[in-house]
C-alpha cells in the first residue's frame, strides 16, 4: 500500500466561484443603482402615486451610490 498517496485538492475551482460571485455583485449594484435613481425621480415627480404630498420646492438628496 505504499503506492497510495494522500488526496491533495486543487484550489483553482473555488477561485472561479469567487470571481463569478464578484461579477454578479457588480451587476446587481449597477441594476440597484438605476432602480434607486428611477424610484427617487418618480417619487419627486409623481408624489400623488405613492399617497403622500411633497412640497414643490423640497429638494431631496439624490442617491449617490458607489461613486457613479
Amino acid at each position: 500500500m505504499s503506492n497510495i498517496k494522500e488526496y491533495e485538492p486543487k484550489y483553482d475551482y473555488p477561485k472561479q466561484i469567487y470571481i463569478y460571485i464578484f461579477f454578479c455583485m457588480v451587476k446587481m449594484m449597477i441594476i440597484l443603482r438605476f432602480y434607486v435613481v428611477y424610484f427617487y425621480k418618480s417619487k419627486i415627480n409623481n408624489s400623488q402615486r405613492f399617497g403622500f404630498d411633497l412640497k414643490p420646492n423640497n429638494n431631496y438628496p439624490k442617491p449617490i451610490l458607489f461613486g457613479f
